[in-house]
């Protein structure tokens, strides 16, 4: 929403939003595109599974299709909860909005609400976010 709004502040410029994934049809990331006039599509997590296992080789592949056919210049991941498999043709070119200051609280496992369940747990004062680059590794982009 923050990039949503950003852009109609004026505030972030020459920038435009064309697309936006969710991988749930009740992702809020799905509705506040379509408020704001942008495409939303759904590519459904719990369509790509092998054997009762996550596919995410398969569900990322599907999101790169849509992608490619929209002729995106950056992905941002802000709340996607799903495993991408980064191919060649994005390398450098997806980032992640990490609810965590890494290396603390990341890697599999730890997104969304189990990130602050965390550092709560833990008693961290300071806290925050990290913005890198997406690797086909959790949370290891620079």
């Amino acid at each position: 929403q923050n990039l949503i709004d950003r852009i109609a502040a004026g505030t972030l410029r020459n920038v435009e939003i064309v697309l936006v994934i969710g991988s749930k049809p009740s992702a809020k990331g799905l509705q506040r595109a379509t408020t704001a006039g942008i495409k939303a599509e759904l590519v459904a997590s719990k369509d790509f599974k092998v054997d009762g296992k996550q596919d995410w080789a398969s569900m990322s592949s599907r999101v790169c299709e849509v992608l490619v056919t929209e002729k995106v210049d950056l992905v941002v991941l802000a709340g996607y909860m799903c495993l991408f498999v980064v191919p060649p043709e994005l390398e450098n070119k997806v980032i992640n909005v990490h609810p965590s200051l890494i290396p603390a609280f990341c890697g599999q496992g730890m997104y969304g609400e189990r990130v602050h369940q965390a550092v709560v747990a833990r008693g961290v004062k300071v806290t925050g976010c990290t913005v890198h680059f997406v690797t086909n590794e959790y949370d290891a982009g620079p």
